[in-house]
């Protein structure tokens, strides 16, 4: 983190930036052709083309349930797997399969 002289802005500090960037020129002002640009809050623009939207993002629900279950469901299929061949291929259950 970096420190920030008496009367000196913190956003000041970190990049040159006089404020945070409320709109796509970064100061708060028009942008181009008297508009205002896109809102984004951080220390690089998005990408060209890309517009951000905190106030309702896209969701990643799906792929990080779907994500969650392909990994359960893998983590699953080894125990058995391993509990299949201490019991029925070895024949040597014992006490370290516990710990």
């Amino acid at each position: 983190m970096a420190l920030v002289a008496r009367g000196q802005s913190p956003h000041a500090a970190v990049g040159g930036r006089q404020g945070l960037a409320l709109n796509g020129t970064g100061n708060g002002t028009m942008g181009p052709g008297g508009a205002r640009g896109p809102p984004f809050l951080g220390l690089v623009p998005p990408p060209p083309g890309v517009i951000p939207n905190f106030q309702n993002p896209e969701s990643i629900y799906a792929r990080v349930l779907t994500s969650h279950l392909i990994t359960l469901s893998l983590a699953f299929a080894f125990i058995l797997m391993r509990i299949w061949t201490r019991v029925f291929i070895t024949r040597a259950v014992g006490w370290d399969d516990c710990q």
